[in-house]
């Protein structure tokens, strides 16, 4: 399983290793859906699942922050060329922060919003 890549730099593994951090972490939401399907959301087992799915959450974060660090870094004298896994992890991951991100804070605290709902009467 080569996966179109050739293994002969860091930037390959690197991109493997995120890979991998994504399936467990899709891994991990699959188990806490489950537990909460069954009633056991909030027990012991499903504590220590979303305690594993927030740091590979983090993790994964931190990782693709690292890409996106190498992939646009300014003085580069041939730029990276951005394959098909970088790009559907960059896809991935502007999926999962727009999903994982709070947007309560956003809407209560943003002033355009209060604007409108002042104007409107919402």
């Amino acid at each position: 399983m080569n996966l179109g890549m050739k293994f002969n730099k860091w930037y390959d593994y690197f991109i493997v290793f995120i890979l991998i951090t994504k399936l467990i972490y899709g891994i991990l939401v699959a188990i806490h859906i489950y537990l909460k399907i069954k009633g056991r959301s909030g027990d012991e087992y499903d504590s220590k699942i979303v305690s594993y799915k927030d740091q590979l959450e983090i993790v994964f974060v931190i990782s693709m922050s690292i890409l996106l660090l190498y992939l646009f870094y300014p003085r580069h004298i041939t730029p990276p060329e951005i394959d098909t896994q970088s790009r559907l992890l960059l896809f991935l991951y502007g999926i999962i922060i727009l999903f994982t991100l709070d947007w309560t804070k956003f809407i209560d605290e943003s002033s355009l919003i209060k604007f409108i709902r002042e104007k409107f009467n919402l």
